[in-house]
C-alpha cells in the first residue's frame, strides 16, 4: 500500500514556528502515546531537535500493559529513539545515556509520575542549578497524545511544590481535550516561577506520510488521526483481526470481559472463570445462580455495556465463517460508513467480521440503518481508547 498522507495546513505552520522558536528551547518534551510508543513518535521532530536536549514521555501509561511499558522504556534509553512500547503508569528517574533519549511513563492522572516529570525536567535542563534568565521547556508530538493535559498537570505539580504562586500563572490553562488537531498553533505558559520556567504548547504534528497500512489503523485505533483518515468500520475491523492474530490481546480482552463480569474478583462467591462450579456445593452452586440476575442488575449501565462490547468483539474474532454464512453486499466499499477508503481497506474477512459483531451488538450489519451503525462503531472505539476494554500495548516491544 502507498503511504498516507494527512499533513493539514496547521501541522505545516507548526512545524515552521516550532523551527523559529527551538533555538531558544532548552529542553524538548515529545509527547508519545504509551500504547504507541514507536509508531507515535515523530521521526521528523528528530531531526528538528538535533542537539537539543529531549525527554521522551510515553504518556497515558493507565491505559497501556505495565510489563511492555518498561521494557519500551529500556528500548528507547538504549538508543532506540524511534521505537516503543506502552505506558504502565510509574515514572522512575531518568538515566543519563548518551545512546538514547532520555524516558519516562507518564499519566495525569497519577500525581506521582507528574511530580517525576517535574524533577526531571528541571534537572535535565539545568533549571535547578545557579542560572541567569528564562528557561524554556518544548511540548511536542503527535495529535491527541496528552500534550496540553501534561502542561496543566505540570502547573498543578508545581503549585503544589509552592514554586508556581499567584493564581493568574495558575490559572491559564491550555486546552485540552480527546480530538486530534484541538491546539492549533504555538502558545506559552509558565509552569514554575521559582525558578523561572515557561513551557511552549504546539500542535500536534505527526510525520507527512504514514509509512503503511498497519501503521494508520494503529494510530487511528488510539485515535491519533482523525477517523476520515481511516474509517471505522476499517479501524474496529482492523482490532478484530488483532484479537484474531495475537494471543496477547486476546488474553487481555478476556481478562477485561472477567472483571467486568465480576468486578469483586471473584470474592463472596460466583467467580469469573470456567471453573466457578469447582469445590462448591450443589446448594452453593443454586444460589449463586438465583443471585447471578440481581448481580446483573446491579451492575453500572456503563460497565454492561463496556462487558457486551468485550463479549462481541471475542465473539466477532471467534467465530468460524463458512463461505456460505457470508452476507452478500458487505464487500461493497460503498457499504462502510467508517469514512475515506473503510471498505477498501476491510477485505472480505474484515466485513464479515464486522457483521458479527455488529449483530451481536443488536445492529443492522448491512446498514439500513446508518446512524446506528455509525454510533455502535463510535461505541466500540470509545471503550478501546478510555481503557474499558484492558490495558493494550499495540506496537511490539
Amino acid at each position: 500500500m502507498a503511504a498516507r498522507t494527512w499533513y493539514p495546513g496547521h501541522m505545516a505552520r507548526a512545524r515552521r514556528q516550532m523551527q523559529r522558536v527551538l533555538r531558544q528551547v532548552d529542553l524538548v518534551l515529545e509527547v508519545r502515546d504509551a500504547r504507541l510508543p514507536f509508531s507515535s513518535g515523530n521521526p521528523d521532530l528528530g531531526s528538528l531537535t538535533v542537539g537539543k536536549r529531549r525527554l521522551v514521555l510515553l504518556n497515558k501509561s493507565d491505559l497501556a500493559d505495565p510489563a511492555a511499558s518498561e521494557a519500551a522504556l529500556r528500548q528507547l534509553r538504549g538508543g532506540d529513539a524511534a521505537g516503543g512500547g506502552a505506558g504502565g503508569g510509574g515514572g522512575g528517574t531518568v538515566p543519563a545515556n548518551p545512546r538514547g533519549p532520555q524516558a519516562l511513563l507518564t499519566c495525569v492522572h497519577q500525581p506521582k509520575s507528574i511530580k517525576q516529570l517535574l524533577a526531571a525536567a528541571l534537572e535535565a535542563c539545568g533549571a535547578g542549578a545557579a542560572r541567569a534568565g528564562v528557561t524554556l521547556l518544548m511540548v511536542a508530538g503527535a495529535p491527541n497524545t496528552g500534550k496540553s493535559h501534561i502542561i496543566n498537570a505540570l502547573k498543578q505539580a508545581a503549585k503544589s511544590q509552592g514554586i508556581l504562586p499567584g493564581e493568574q500563572a495558575f490559572n491559564r490553562r491550555t486546552v485540552a481535550g480527546n480530538l486530534p488537531g484541538l491546539t492549533r498553533q504555538v502558545q506559552g505558559f509558565q509552569v514554575c516561577a521559582s525558578p523561572e520556567v515557561y513551557v511552549l504548547d504546539t500542535p500536534g504534528v505527526l510525520q507527512q506520510r504514514i509509512r503503511s497500512e498497519k501503521e494508520a489503523l494503529k494510530l487511528s485505533l488510539a485515535g491519533i488521526v482523525k477517523a476520515s483518515i481511516v474509517g471505522d468500520d476499517a479501524t474496529v475491523a482492523y482490532l478484530i483481526g488483532l484479537l484474531r492474530s495475537e494471543d496477547r490481546h486476546r488474553r487481555t480482552l478476556e481478562a477485561a470481559a472477567a472483571r467486568l463480569r465480576d468486578p469483586t474478583g471473584g470474592r463472596g462467591g460466583g467467580g469469573s472463570g470456567a471453573d466457578t462450579g469447582r469445590g462448591r456445593s450443589v446448594q452453593q452452586q443454586h444460589q449463586q445462580q438465583q443471585q447471578q440476575p440481581q448481580a446483573d442488575a446491579g451492575r453500572a449501565p456503563q460497565q454492561r455495556q463496556l462487558l457486551r462490547i468485550a463479549e462481541a468483539l471475542l465473539h466477532a474474532a471467534a467465530e468460524d465463517l463458512p463461505a456460505q454464512e457470508w452476507h452478500p453486499g458487505l464487500e461493497d466499499p460503498s457499504s462502510s460508513s467508517g469514512g475515506s477508503g473503510g471498505g477498501a481497506l476491510l477485505g472480505a474477512d474484515g466485513q464479515r467480521r464486522l457483521a458479527l459483531l455488529l449483530e451481536a451488538l443488536g445492529v443492522d450489519p448491512l446498514g439500513r440503518d446508518p446512524s446506528q451503525r455509525a454510533a455502535a462503531l463510535a461505541g466500540v472505539l470509545r471503550a478501546f481508547r478510555s481503557g474499558g476494554l484492558g490495558r493494550w500495548t499495540l506496537d511490539h516491544v
